[in-house]
């Protein structure tokens, strides 16, 4: 009787210990990404923009916990070198895509306008534009279902109106790597994603690939 009391003792304990385990997990939170990006065609200045369709009606889900759309950017002077780090991101993204954004960030991408999510979330999904800069009769500006929402900035202060006395330095983050120029073409790479914060901390969904710009003067 006794060893069958212990034998009780020990799956209670046990049971106990994995039922204040599981009340200790954190939510998995699975958000859908953007959608339906057009690609630029960089030398053609009716296309060289970004395109995209955000989730807002698929996140509604989360309530408040969805706070909208993140954009990250990176300038290039080698457009080899970008289309070999966006294959690097992409494919690293494919089995986890946590180690996708890992693999973005550790490249150099950074938050368009410094920021957390650019583009708010709404009830409904929306096409986005976003020029980066002023091209023949287009003006930059970044647009939600025909809205301008604001105006693209760099993560530094300035802008994408590249000139020669204004333009991406060595030193700078959100050019990390590239060959200085003051002449140009620049190419500007970027990737789109939702984001959430249930906690404290954001949480990114898997990343959309929105293609690459090109900057002259």
């Amino acid at each position: 009787m006794q060893s069958i009391r212990k034998t009780l003792s020990v799956i209670f304990i046990i049971m106990l210990c994995c039922l204040l385990a599981s009340c200790g997990e954190s939510v998995s939170y699975s958000a859908a990404p953007p959608t339906n990006v057009t690609s630029p065609s960089p030398d053609d200045p009716t296309q060289n923009l970004f395109r995209f369709t955000t989730s807002d009606s698929e996140n509604a889900v989360y309530g408040d916990n969805y706070k909208g759309t993140a954009i990250y950017y990176k300038i290039y002077t080698s457009e080899s070198n970008l289309l070999s780090e966006q294959k690097s991101i992409v494919n690293a993204g494919k089995n986890n895509y946590e180690t996708g954004i890992s693999t973005m960030t550790s490249c150099g991408y950074q938050q368009m306008n410094g920021a957390s999510f650019i583009i708010p979330k709404a009830d409904y999904n929306r096409n986005v534009e976003i020029r980066l800069f002023d091209e023949t009769t287009f003006s930059a500006g970044i647009t939600a279902a025909g809205t301008k929402i604001t105006d693209p900035t760099r993560n530094i202060n300035g802008n994408f109106q590249f000139t020669n006395a204004y333009h991406p330095l060595s030193g700078d983050n959100d050019f990390r790597g590239g060959t200085q120029t003051s002449a140009g073409p620049w190419y500007v790479a970027a990737f789109a994603c939702t984001v959430l914060q249930p906690t404290i901390t954001y949480q990114l969904s898997p990343l959309t690939y929105l293609g690459y710009v090109k900057i002259y003067y």
